[in-house]
């Protein structure tokens, strides 16, 4: 076989040859069978799927759920410190009283081992108290966030069948609860005894994006979730001296990792305030306080980090993942603490289902190794597994596999399938969606997605269920979503006969009565009509340049003084759209949150006491320019919070040189 070297490694063409000979052979033997089933594997690609790769068998804590193995830590060290939130310190055996407390409640309610629990309260150590609770009876929680809508709150209220709701006086008021609410409050009586069952089957329902519109719930089984943080207790080798700085929002799954690995291991959580979530300085400021060891983000949360100079923090441990992460981010992240891992999982397999240390080099950063007690497999169209390097749909078996979607068993059954799996067997594994392929180093490479389903920092999207949203508009006849190049989720509208186009800010106000912070599109761009193929499907090929739209509607007002001058050259250096002007909207065109932390940035190192949150309230390099000239404005995060949650969640992932 003649090859060109700077292309292959040897290594890549013998195999190669290998699977040919296999493939050969498997022909001779049977040569009825349709190419589509013959055996093309070689035996040393065999012997890596079976006895090597996916030989992750660990001993796991038995059938214990999560809040067993808490009470054990609780039991042998009752004053060590387990959470630290807003300047409150409470102990684990503090915290295990508190959760006694509150299982009582919902023991009174009638809550039942088996029920789902609607959690909505604000981050602290009651939040975790009232998660410990509802697994202390045997139930499932459901998270509920306050700063979602009162529409998508209600259909998961509904999809869920949750039976009660526990709720803090200031999250009581924030919905409509038709079922009963229990009301959390500090003035709770701590119980130091509690009959928690000693087996538990779901550990919660966490809901996502649903492609027919409506938001669809995963059935998470505790199995999964010991697992899960067994494997990285063992990985991080987590002690009592750990401190994991929590950051994540309880609706979005890797918060259960923050949250309960340290608990498990004996070691703290330090939970950060909303504020401090949403403010990088603050949030860097927070990691050197807490002496943190461990923390976890988004790619686009790490490069927001490193835009507001994150320092070198030698006991930290970085864990990224939610989407793929740069070669240069991981590179500038090695930098910064003491090590990288990088993770990959879907909801459906339970937080994270690969991990693999990041070192410096050239090469793409993959998604590493299963982690214990979990298979991966590449399988091409006909469900045959394909050989190394070469892409495939990824699809995902073991412990870490949830129960199903809940009460959509006609999509588990697409989603969750029993398939025959060449030299392996039968198994039961989740179809991902996504493409993937194993590379030379024996690590997996995640290569996106097979469908439309689109990641937002972090978080899935599909656009079937924003694009359902943006028709019920009285203006807008159709609508089609997806993601620009520069990873901002862009909705591309088409108006009514009648009417004309809404305003960006209308829509986006409009889409937050019904849709998650972190679904609203960042830009809309409107057309005549959507383009489509001969067979009627969409032709995305067609649709026009976001960058295109954007220029079209600059008003290229030029500066008037010094200040509206050195503002509008950041604006040209981080947005690189030409034609800017000072009276041209941050986000009509196309801005984001990691835009403005970088703005804000490269302002302070000018001399301008800009924030990031003076951009989201101002908007205009004019406007900026008459508050700090006037001294008119002061930075403020409680300003208009859900609206800034909802900003501070569509920045997007991709990270370039400049950002660094």
């Amino acid at each position: 076989l003649q090859y060109n070297t700077e292309l292959f490694s040897s290594a890549f063409i013998e195999g190669l040859l290998g699977h040919f000979e296999a493939l050969t052979r498997s022909a001779v033997r049977a040569p009825q069978t349709a190419l589509s089933k013959l055996d093309f594997l070689s035996a040393r690609s065999v012997d890596l799927i079976t006895h090597q790769r996916n030989d992750t068998r660990r001993a796991t804590c038995g059938e214990l759920p999560v809040h067993r193995l808490f009470e054990a830590r609780a039991t042998e060290r009752p004053e060590a410190l387990a959470i630290v939130a807003q300047g409150v310190r409470v102990s684990y055996g503090e915290l295990d009283r508190r959760a006694n407390a509150i299982a009582r409640l919902l023991r009174r309610a009638n809550v039942r081992a088996g029920d789902a629990v609607a959690v909505c309260m604000e981050r602290g150590a009651e939040m975790i108290a009232a998660i410990l609770a509802v697994w202390k009876i045997g139930a499932c929680y459901v998270p509920i966030d306050a700063s979602h809508p009162e529409e998508r709150v209600q259909r998961i209220l509904k999809s869920s069948t949750a039976t009660a709701a526990l709720v803090q006086p200031k999250t009581q008021h924030r919905f409509h609860w038709p079922l009963a609410s229990i009301v959390i409050d500090a003035n709770l009586e701590p119980c130091a005894d509690f009959d928690s069952v000693a087996q538990a089957l779901l550990a919660y329902v966490m809901y996502t994006s649903g492609s027919t519109g409506e938001p669809k719930g995963v059935d998470v089984l505790h199995r999964g979730v010991v697992n899960c943080l067994e494997h990285f207790r063992v990985t991080l080798d987590l002690t009592e001296k750990d401190v994991w700085l929590a950051i994540t929002t309880i609706t979005f799954d890797i918060s259960v990792l923050e949250l309960f690995a340290p608990l498990i291991s004996g070691g703290a959580v330090h939970i950060a305030d909303a504020l401090a979530v949403y403010e990088p300085k603050r949030l860097l400021e927070l990691v050197a306080q807490s002496n943190a060891t461990v923390l976890q983000a988004t790619p686009a949360g790490w490069a927001t980090l490193i835009a507001s100079d994150m320092p070198r923090f030698e006991n930290l441990q970085l864990l990224c993942g939610g989407e793929a992460c740069p070669r240069d981010l991981a590179d500038a992240l090695l930098a910064r603490g003491r090590c990288l891992w990088n993770v990959y999982g879907p909801t459906e397999t339970t937080i994270w289902s690969s991990a693999g240390r990041v070192r410096a080099g050239t090469q793409p950063v993959s998604a590493g190794s299963p982690i214990a007690n979990t298979r991966l497999y590449v399988l091409d169209e006909t469900e045959q597994l394909v050989p190394d390097q070469v892409p495939g749909e990824l699809y995902i078996g073991g412990d870490g596999l949830a129960r199903g979607y809940r009460g959509q068993p006609e999509l588990s059954a697409s989603r969750f399938k029993m398939i025959h799996i060449p030299h392996v067997g039968n198994e039961r594994v989740y179809r991902t969606g996504d493409r993937a392929r194993w590379n030379d180093r024996q690590e997996l490479e995640i290569l996106g997605r097979s469908d439309r389903q689109l990641k937002v920092n972090g978080h899935r999207i599909e656009p079937t269920e924003v694009e359902a949203a943006l028709r019920r508009h009285p203006d807008l006849l159709d609508a089609v979503v997806d993601r620009s190049a520069d990873s901002r989720l862009v909705a591309y509208i088409v108006p009514t006969a009648a009417g004309s186009l809404p305003s960006s800010d209308e829509l986006s106000q409009f889409l937050r009565g019904s849709l998650a912070h972190y679904m609203i599109p960042s830009v809309f761009v409107g057309i005549e009509a959507v383009p489509r193929s001969l067979a009627g499907k969409v032709d995305r090929n067609a649709l026009p340049s976001v960058d295109a739209a954007i220029a079209r509607q600059l008003k290229g007002e030029p500066p008037r003084n010094e200040t509206e001058r050195t503002l509008l050259e950041i604006w040209l250096r981080v947005l690189r759209i030409e034609g800017i002007g000072v009276t041209d909207d941050f986000f009509d065109i196309g801005g984001a949150s990691i835009q403005s932390i970088d703005i804000a940035t490269f302002a302070q190192q000018a001399g301008l006491a800009l924030t990031s949150e003076q951009i989201f309230e101002q908007r205009t390099i004019r406007a900026l320019s008459s508050a700090l000239d006037g001294n008119e404005q002061e930075a403020s995060l409680t300003t208009n919070k859900q609206s800034f949650e909802r900003w501070a969640f569509t920045c997007p992932s991709a990270w370039s040189p400049a950002q660094s």
